[in-house]
């Protein structure tokens, strides 16, 4: 088991390459109309599943990005993630991010 500060590291690392890049993939996600809208990317799982059981509170303007509220914590966060993934039947190819082909 990691040390929670290597496990907060790593759980801030993996929001940052996911989400809160200059591409801001969640983001570009979320504009697209749900009927036109690639099912969730592969990548967002390891995020998904680094975060469920982190305490840590998440910079606000990552919650107002994410749509939960101020100071919500990591693992909320990766609810968000974990809410988009469900139900998928396969990962899109990153051809096919964020719309649907």
């Amino acid at each position: 088991m990691r040390p929670k500060a290597a496990s907060l590291y790593f759980v801030i690392a993996r929001y940052q390459e996911t989400v809160f890049t200059s591409d801001n993939h969640y983001a570009q996600w979320q504009a697209v109309p749900a009927e036109d809208r690639s099912d969730a990317p592969a990548w967002w799982w390891d995020t998904a599943l680094a975060a469920i059981d982190e305490t840590a509170t998440m910079p606000v303007e990552w919650c107002a990005t994410l749509g939960v509220a101020d100071e919500s914590t990591y693992a909320k966060g990766a609810e968000v993630f974990r809410n988009a993934l469900v139900g998928q039947t396969y990962l899109p190819q990153s051809e096919n991010f964020p719309r649907k082909s």
